[in-house]
This record gives structure tokens, sequence and C-alpha cells, in this order.
């Protein structure tokens, strides 16, 4: 079954980013073939949108609808989703010996969604005539940058990346600045049993938190207690994430959180409005 997580505001639309994650866990016969595609009706008749990639990767995607890129195509279909209704969403992950895991959801469609991304879009694309030039957009970047300091530590927000308790795995790209996590514990089962006066803290290992750059581990935190906030910088106790912090921002990132069997949580990223 596949896990869609329209990332930001929750809705989908152009310019609007999705991170797609498959529980299937076998190898490829091949390369795996994700398709994600977007439908005016129930039926499935009238396509708005569809995305295409092959990956020889775990099956898990981030995209955002209408930038394609060298290694996926996108189009949008001959049909227009009006704003504020529910979409519905389908996911295909297929490799040289069919159909490996699909899912159909309803997930609401808003034109603003991306306005962000769209923007940028039409920065690149008319930087030699109308809208912004590059310099303009150029410009525009080194603006928000200058702004970035101002984002102090108490204006962090929560982004959840579970819909209640969870048994995990729970998996998440990390796609711009991001503080750290949260993780809440919901249920421990007995034994075992804390082991310190202030009974909070076990000896096992009660979820782990790694961060990945690619397919190389960057990052491994060991979960003790019910509820631990985890920096991606260790020990990083500060009142707010200066430019240069911001700008060396890496790509490629992503976060995976596995629960002892038995134990249920909920993960929350530490994003800045």
């Amino acid at each position: 079954m596949w896990t869609i997580t329209p990332l930001g505001p929750g809705a989908l639309g152009p310019g609007a980013t999705v991170l797609l994650v498959s529980s299937f866990n076998g190898p490829p016969n091949g390369q795996f073939q994700v398709e994600f595609s977007v439908w005016a009706d129930a039926d499935q008749t009238q396509l708005a949108y569809e995305w295409i990639k092959q990956t020889g990767q775990v099956p898990q995607a981030q995209l955002t609808i209408g930038s394609s890129t060298d290694t996926a195509t996108d189009h949008f279909g001959s049909y227009t989703l009006a704003d504020g209704v529910n979409a519905t969403v389908k996911v295909i992950l297929s490799d040289n010996s069919g159909v490996l895991d699909q899912t159909v959801v309803q997930l609401p469609w808003h034109a603003t969604t991306g306005l962000g991304s769209q923007a940028q879009a039409l920065a690149v694309e008319h930087g030699s005539g109308g809208g912004l030039t590059t310099d303009q957009a150029q410009q525009l970047a080194e603006i928000h940058q200058s702004t970035f300091p101002s984002q102090l530590i108490d204006n962090i927000t929560l982004f959840p990346l579970t819909n209640g308790p969870e048994a995990g795995p729970i998996n998440s790209f990390l796609s711009d600045v991001c503080f750290g996590c949260i993780v809440r514990l919901a249920s421990i089962p007995t034994p075992p049993e804390p082991q310190t006066p202030d009974g909070d803290y076990w000896l096992k290992t009660l979820a782990v938190v790694r961060v990945f750059r690619g397919s190389d581990l960057w990052l491994r935190v060991p979960v003790h207690t019910s509820n631990r906030m985890i920096p991606f910088q260790v020990n990083w106790l500060v009142a707010s994430v200066d430019i240069l912090t911001a700008n060396n921002w890496l790509l490629n990132m992503s976060i995976q959180v596995t629960f002892l069997p038995g134990v249920t949580g909920e993960v929350f990223l530490m994003r800045f409005p």
C-alpha cells in the first residue's frame, strides 16, 4: 500500500510537492516504475495529471506537480480540476513482472497550494522575456536568504509524518531546512519496565531515528524515553538558525524512524513557517 503525503498545506495542485512511500519491500525484477496520476473523476477516465519515473532504489519518490526532471516524465492531461474539489489520485508500483503495489485515494486539489514553486518556475521560464529576469530571480532569492536569521527557534512549526500513533517504519524526505524531529511514543509493551527514578528511561531501545544522504547513513539516534526531541545537529542549543546553516542545507536527505515491535508512536518534523 502507498502512503501519499502532500508536503506543506496538505493539498495537491500545480507546484505542490508530494511524498510517495510504498510498503512493498521486495527486490525489483529489473527496475521499479512509479506512476502517479490525478483524475477529475472517480472512474479514472478524465486524466488531469500524470508523472512516471523509473528507479532502481527503494519504492519511494518525491515529486513536484508540473515540474519534470531528466529522470521523470510529467504532463497535464486534457481535464482541468476545479479549485477545492477532491481529486482521484492513483499510484502504481510495477516492475518487469507486473504491478506490485497500487493505491487509489481522494485528495483535495487547490490551485494556490504550490504558488511559490509556480513563481519560481515562471522566473526560470521567462528569464529572458516577461516576468522576472534571471538577475531579478537571484536578487529575490538573496532577499529571502537574508531574512532567514529572523527565523527563531520559537517560530518552529511541527509537521506530522504520521496520522496518529503508528507502528512504522516512518519515512520522509528532508527537502528543506529542518531543525530536527520529535518522536512521541504512544504505547510501550511491558516488559520491559523503565529503570530510572523518573520512570521514563528504558535500557532497551524503543525506537531508532536514522537520517540518510542518498543511501548512506548520516545520523543514527536511539530513543530510550517516551518523548524525544532530536536536533539534526548534535547538541544544537541555539535561539535561531543562521543564514550559513540555511545555505548549507544538504540535498538528497531523508529520515526513517523504526519502532521496537509492540511500540507505536508519532513523528513530527520541526520546520520553519
